[in-house]
């Protein structure tokens, strides 16, 4: 997924609605589910709802590591979904009682424990990534610091990976509004020169005035825009090597001991 979004649905597998208990309720049993079905349908109701996750053939072996990432990630989801009998293909779309949040995640290749720790990944979209993808990067700063680093003491490779993906997104973003300062500009420039022209009616002046005014209101905006564009960037920058640095020290650390 390229961007943060509220789903308030989830296709799964049709196999799901043999795990469907309740007459007055219906509801999918994660417990049920997980006692009858195949190491490859767990992992394709995992991807149905976190399609970021890549599980290498160890992974899909390993039913222990399966068991763990359903009961932590997707059992809670599960249990809340209202089912519906519309279904397409080989698919059912099941409603979420409410929409569910989802940041955006790059792709996370999975071979063992090791590299999935729900509760740090948890966390680490709670308290960093939503608000760094939304260009809300000091309240990202300060909860991490008053949070997350407090547990965990440092940004991994892949949490900082996350995180260079809004450094990104935000040069683009200064660029394009770097495009419309200068699209300010040259419209200014240009009614400077028609008001200099000879013979305007008293009307045509006016107007060209009012033009005017407007587009320096719109260049002073864009002006702003830009520079915090500007420091955006900057903090960004010092904040991802900042950090960088903490976890070379810490691996170098790690491999001396």
């Amino acid at each position: 997924m390229s961007s943060n979004e509220f789903r308030s649905y989830v296709f799964l597998p049709e196999y799901i609605l043999e795990y469907v208990v309740g007459e007055n309720n219906p509801r999918i049993d994660p417990d049920l589910f997980i006692t009858k079905a195949t190491p490859s349908q767990i992992v394709e109701v995992i991807l149905a709802f976190h399609p970021h996750l890549q599980f290498t053939e160890n992974a899909c072996n390993n039913h222990e590591l399966l068991l763990k990432v359903f009961i932590e990630m997707i059992a809670p989801c599960l249990s809340r979904l209202v089912t519906s009998f519309n279904h397409n293909q080989n698919y059912v779309q099941a409603l979420c009682r409410a929409p569910i949040y989802i940041p955006a995640e790059s792709t996370r290749v999975i071979n063992s424990s090791v590299d999935l720790d729900t509760k740090r990944i948890g966390d680490f979209n709670l308290w960093g990534l939503t608000n760094f993808k939304n260009g809300k990067y000091r309240l990202a700063s300060k909860q991490l610091n008053a949070y997350f680093l407090n547990t965990y003491k440092y940004l991994n490779k892949e949490e900082l990976d996350e995180l260079k993906s809004s450094e990104t997104n935000a040069i683009k973003a200064l660029h394009e509004t770097l495009h419309h300062l200068q699209d300010s500009h040259v419209s200014i420039k240009s009614i400077q020169l028609r008001l200099c022209q000879p013979k305007l009616s008293r009307t045509k002046r006016e107007d060209l005035e009012e033009q005017l005014k407007c587009a320096k209101a719109s260049s002073r905006s864009r002006q702003d825009m830009f520079n915090m564009g500007v420091q955006d960037i900057g903090f960004v920058t010092a904040f991802l090597k900042h950090h960088r640095d903490i976890l070379d020290k810490h691996q170098l650390s790690h491999s001396a001991n």
